[in-house]
């Protein structure tokens, strides 16, 4: 009977056990609102889904989502109300703002890396270094995103639904990811523009391109911003060319009036012209 007893015990922690597990795999894999968003990734049932975190408790206003390590979430979670957390964690998805079902949440660059090693070929796609390269120079200047049908791998692409997309390659055995953002007939970097740059350079490509546009579309924002906060009737700032050129006519000026005080006959002194002698008088 006590044997009897034992073994029924041990089947009752197991069934609870399980239990326990399989709610909690059902709570990683769909978010507050019902999304399936860690199946629409394709991520593996071993990545630890627990800790996430967002900056707020409302579902409806989370804009991010974090990855932390298991003792920092630990401590986040134990002080939730005695601390007060500026930032904690890896971005590795942000919200969607655009009219998109699928999924509520984009993949992040800077999370990217962490969650490939999880993500199966669904929402990954590898990409040749030339392909990357496409990508990320088709919104330079005045150009589109760049269509699918451009790249080589345009017959993979179709099996992909529209939505985020993390692209990799391999540069001297080291891999390089690229979020992406895959439309119904192109595909476009979801990257910032330094990003670009960087990913460009370390592809082996030139990027002063580039470069210059993003610089002069920051100075343009600049002069635009500086002009709309600028009071009316306030002097114009000048640049350093205009400054140096008022600042060399002021210096002619003053050098200019200089000599003609140089040259003022003698007979004048103090604005009073001197009197004859006595002894030149005849």
């Amino acid at each position: 009977m006590r044997r009897c007893r034992r073994l029924a015990g041990r089947m009752k922690g197991r069934l609870r056990r399980e239990g326990r597990r399989e709610r909690g795999r059902r709570a990683r894999r769909s978010d507050s609102l019902g999304t399936a968003w860690s199946e629409h990734y394709g991520l593996d049932e071993t990545f630890p889904h627990q800790q996430l975190l967002g900056r707020t408790t409302e579902a409806d206003n989370r804009r991010s989502l974090y990855f932390v390590n298991a003792a920092i979430k630990r401590v986040l979670q134990l002080n939730k109300d005695s601390l007060k957390v500026i930032n904690a964690g890896l971005r590795v998805f942000g919200r969607v703002e655009a009219k998109f079902t699928q999924c509520r949440f984009r993949l992040s660059q800077d999370g990217a890396p962490l969650l490939m090693p999880y993500m199966n070929k669904s929402r990954s796609l590898r990409v040749s270094p030339e392909d990357m390269y496409k990508v990320l120079i088709s919104t330079q200047g005045q150009g589109q995103n760049c269509p699918c049908s451009e790249l080589s791998v345009a017959d993979q692409l179709e099996s992909i639904d529209t939505g985020s997309v993390a692209m990799w390659t391999e540069i001297d055995g080291h891999r390089m990811v690229m979020c992406t953002w895959r439309g119904k007939n192109t595909v476009s970097p979801y990257i910032s523009k330094e990003q670009r740059i960087h990913m460009i350079r370390v592809l082996g490509y030139e990027a002063t391109e580039l470069e210059e546009e993003m610089t002069s579309r920051r100075k343009q924002k600049a002069a635009k911003d500086r002009e709309e906060n600028t009071p009316k009737g306030a002097p114009k700032e000048l640049t350093t060319s205009q400054l140096s050129s008022e600042i060399d006519e002021a210096l002619d000026k003053i050098e200019a009036q200089y000599h003609t005080v140089q040259t003022v006959p003698d007979t004048i002194s103090h604005g009073v012209e001197d009197e004859p002698s006595k002894s030149s008088v005849d």
